[in-house]
């Protein structure tokens, strides 16, 4: 495992605003040093937009993607944005076209790239559906279509990743499909449960990753059903709301993100079994070794742009199908349906089977630093409150750790009065700060400003402080991401 520059070398200080994270052109995440950077993201503040060389792909369109998509375009009235997909653009054009019935969007091809074109009125639209879709065009793509470089054939490469992940999942590589990113993989479940429970509503049981709700709420005709706390209050809401009307599945996380809640999975499978009623469970922050909670869904996310890459700067997602559950088979065929109108980039896939190779030494350390640091923070008397499964819900965490102290390397925390100690804390901590989480390197943020910033207070009636601070504990020495976070605490 190598030394990765950002361990010594952290990216936190004022004039590291919108610097790469890691430095190099397909980063996944940027430098946002101080919480007025984060509150000028999120309003769209010119300055600060101006400053942000690149950011999370979905959030904000990479240069190469943009540069691809003004070179190719044919219509100088209408902006564009390419897709390596004809089945991916024409799922965003119709995206768009739902909001906005009267202007003209289309689809064109030009060297095998499908654009689709929209007028400007369709901007906010447009950058909607690239964000929640997860069809679009990954920008080493872009940038090899630039420098007209030859595109090798990806297939021999994602039967290696399936392979890798099957090994690490304790899982069959025949039931493994990929996708360019985490969020692309999940809206390929969502589809393909529509298509076996039509005209039927969901449910989120948990507190999720924020687009993963969404999702569920602006691509699904029937109502989803909300359940925030995961626990057995919320279960028996479910098991009456079920009682009422069936549901075509049930989205949940183990851990949660940010919370690290660990809901009870076994009474959750025998709900959803006496309903005819799929789950789908990601397992992102199980880091691919450290669980085994895919025996209790039909279907396991994982986002391969976090633990299984660890360096940030390439996408992927992936979906594992139970074979032993009663929908195995549709949905397999969905999914691999799916897979083949959807297209993962050659080049990425060989970064990320390079960076996976070395997952299990990575955790290794990752799980130690974090039983550390949260042990240190929950004793710590500024620190009001400390999420982590090592703290909180051990119990229920332990039924399915496949080691002991697996713990992974996510945790969250809020301080003492935080509406005053919050923002010095996070000004003055010298760790990389950033959307992300799974690197080798330590990466912090404050996870409610950045998923929830237009929506706090349904945030805080869920239970989740817009004050709180999400660390993704990296491979430093623990000692040394202690002293940091004890300097800017003092």
């Amino acid at each position: 495992m190598d030394q990765h520059p950002l361990i010594e070398n952290p990216l936190y200080r004022v004039d590291d605003l919108g610097k790469p994270i890691p430095e190099n052109v397909h980063a996944v995440s940027m430098c946002l040093p101080r919480w007025e950077d984060v509150i000028g993201y999120e309003e769209r503040d010119p300055t600060t937009l101006q400053a942000l060389q690149l950011g999370y792909p979905r959030f904000l369109i990479h240069p190469y993607v943009l540069q691809l998509a003004n070179h190719l375009n044919p219509d100088p009235d209408r902006a564009a944005l390419p897709f390596p997909t004809a089945t991916g653009a024409n799922r965003h054009r119709d995206f768009i076209q739902h909001q906005h019935t009267d202007e003209a969007v289309d689809v064109v091809e030009r060297n095998q790239i499908h654009l689709v074109l929209y007028p400007p009125a369709c901007g906010d639209a447009a950058r909607a559906g690239w964000q929640l879709l997860g069809d679009g065009l990954a920008s080493r793509h872009a940038e090899a279509i630039l420098n007209v470089e030859s595109l090798a054939d990806p297939q021999p490469l994602a039967t290696e990743i399936r392979h890798q992940l099957a090994a690490y999942t304790q899982t069959d590589a025949n039931q493994i499909v990929l996708f360019p990113n985490g969020m692309a993989a999940l809206h390929a479940a969502l589809r393909a449960l529509q298509a076996l429970h039509p005209n039927k509503g969901f449910a989120q049981f948990g507190f999720p990753y924020g687009d993963t709700l969404k999702l569920l709420k602006r691509l699904n005709t029937a109502a989803t059903r909300f359940y925030p706390y995961g626990d057995p209050q919320d279960l028996n809401h479910l098991k009456a709301d079920l009682a009422m009307q069936p549901m075509a599945g049930i989205f949940t996380e183990f851990p949660s993100n940010p919370l690290l809640n660990c809901i009870d999975l076994e009474q959750l499978r025998a709900l959803a079994d006496r309903h005819a009623c799929p789950i789908v469970l990601d397992e992102t922050l199980g880091a691919c070794i450290n669980l085994d909670t895919h025996a209790f869904a039909d279907i396991s996310a994982i986002s391969l742009t976090k633990y299984f890459s660890g360096q940030g700067d390439v996408m992927g997602g992936a979906l594992l199908i139970n074979p032993d559950r009663p929908f195995a088979q549709p949905l397999l065929e969905a999914l691999q349906k799916a897979e083949q109108e959807s297209y993962c980039f050659a080049g990425d896939l060989e970064k990320l089977s390079q960076q996976a190779a070395d997952l299990p030494e990575r955790m290794s350390v990752i799980n130690r630093n974090a039983i550390e640091i949260a042990a240190f923070l929950e004793e710590h008397p500024a620190i009001e409150q400390v999420w982590h499964p090592s703290l909180n819900d051990q119990e229920c965490y332990d039924r399915y750790a496949r080691s002991e102290a697996s713990y992974g390397g996510v945790l969250s925390f809020t301080l003492e009065f935080p509406e005053e100690n919050t923002i010095p804390f996070y000004d003055k901590l010298a760790c990389c700060k950033g959307p992300n989480l799974g690197t080798v390197f330590t990466l912090c943020c404050p996870f409610v400003m950045l998923a929830h910033y237009h929506e706090l207070d349904w945030a805080e009636d869920a239970g989740v402080s817009r004050w709180l601070i999400r660390l993704s504990v990296g491979t430093e020495p623990a000692q040394e991401l202690i002293d940091r976070i004890e300097r800017a605490l003092s």
